[in-house]
């Protein structure tokens, strides 16, 4: 998976999946804020 873990390749899957399906409630949701990995640092 080129350096990223699992479950950054499952959300940026799922993030996909909901873009295509509801375009109109995820246009203002950027993919990095859709994510927020385990070990993130505030």
């Amino acid at each position: 998976m080129n350096g990223i873990s699992t479950a950054e390749y499952v959300g940026n899957l799922v993030y996909d999946d909901l873009k295509k399906r509801y375009p109109q409630w995820m246009e203002d949701v950027p993919r990095e804020e859709a994510y927020l990995p385990l070990n993130a640092k505030k």
